[in-house]
């Protein structure tokens, strides 16, 4: 299956949940507006599921502050978790990745504009009204890091 033809299977699955004839806005990837230390927000050492050592969600396994999963929830870390921790998700589920995650951090992040939300908003007019207008230091479940990283 070669990219036009996910890019097609997508846009047909969007279709399907779009039932009230309105348009798909950016909540449709948990977009995100920055809180708190913008330069760690979207990171494991942000969220409060992370007990300082583990994820409340992902079991046993070993997280560090500088990951950052799908699940993201900003706030004060849970050390009273620790050792209660439940495996509800897989790692590989949840997105778990070691990186930064931010817009600022995205091959689709320009000059403070989603390039990705910009293309979807013109590929697609009658289904996407993305604010295409998105903070450094936000994050969505679309980011993809830049070539180089």
């Amino acid at each position: 299956m070669n990219r036009d033809d996910i890019k097609k299977l997508v846009i047909e699955a969007l279709s399907e949940v779009k039932k009230d004839g309105g348009k798909l806005k950016r909540d449709i990837f948990i977009y995100l507006d920055p809180k708190g230390d913008g330069e760690k927000f979207a990171q494991c050492g942000t969220c409060r599921m992370f007990t300082g050592k583990t994820c409340s969600i992902l079991g046993k396994q070993k997280i560090t502050p500088e990951m950052s999963c799908d699940y993201y929830v900003n706030g004060p870390i849970s050390k009273g978790l620790l050792g209660k921790e439940v495996a509800s998700v897989t790692p590989k589920e949840a997105g778990l990745v070691n990186r930064q995650v931010r817009c600022e951090n995205c091959r689709s992040f320009k000059d403070g504009v989603c390039l990705l939300y910009q293309t979807l908003n013109k590929s697609n007019p009658d289904l996407f009204d993305l604010d295409e207008k998105v903070n450094a230091q936000g994050c969505c479940n679309a980011q993809m890091p830049k070539s180089n990283d």
